[in-house]
């Protein structure tokens, strides 16, 4: 078989690569919408997490603080952290206004996670639990095995990228070697804006 022959065949099955290659394009747009639309889900629900924090540690723990150590929960303030409800709930502590001490000690910190007055209150750990594996679900590198919804997301995009840069190679190859088949030479020889 000469290299016609071979060419033809090539120039010939680019039209149904193409149409094959559209296909999965379109599925695979499909399925990163629907990533997208599972990755603004979950990101709400670690609003639900953090919100639930926050409010226990309003509603609940502050005054449980305040008893302990003799004083009112308006006496008590919760300081929130960078990166609070974004990429963690641990960035958080309590801080006593210091009336009833003596001498007052404005300022300072009667409880945190894992630091002053600690007591392994066991709903806050659950709830940080929870946003861990949210945002876990959300973000882990889905190359180590494991899930991550923003990182399948990522994948899905470059495979599309990819899969359109096929179908434009493939139309370009369509078109050159189709000037070398009714021609016998190269399409630049023939049209300086080949």
């Amino acid at each position: 078989m000469g290299w016609q022959q071979t060419i033809q065949r090539m120039v010939d099955g680019y039209d149904s690569q193409v149409s094959n290659i559209s296909k999965q394009i379109t599925s695979l747009q499909n399925k990163a919408s629907d990533t997208q639309d599972q990755l603004s889900a979950v990101n709400e629900v670690t609003k639900i997490a953090t919100s639930g924090l926050t409010g226990y540690l309003d509603l609940t723990k502050k005054g449980q603080i305040a008893g302990k150590i003799g004083t009112t929960e308006n006496n008590i303030h919760i300081q929130f952290g960078n990166g609070y409800g974004v990429t963690n709930l641990t960035s958080w502590y309590m801080i006593w206004n210091g009336i009833g001490d003596n001498p007052p000690v404005p300022g300072k910190i009667v409880y945190s996670y894992r630091r002053d007055g600690w007591d392994g209150d066991s709903t806050i750990i659950c709830l940080l639990q929870e946003f861990g594996f949210l945002k876990d679900y959300m973000n882990v590198n889905i190359n180590t095995g494991l899930y991550g919804l923003d990182s399948l997301l990522n994948l899905l995009d470059g495979a599309v990228d990819k899969l359109e840069t096929m179908i434009s190679k493939y139309e370009t190859a369509k078109r050159r070697f189709e000037a070398y088949l009714t021609t016998g030479a190269s399409g630049c020889l023939l049209n300086p804006f080949f």
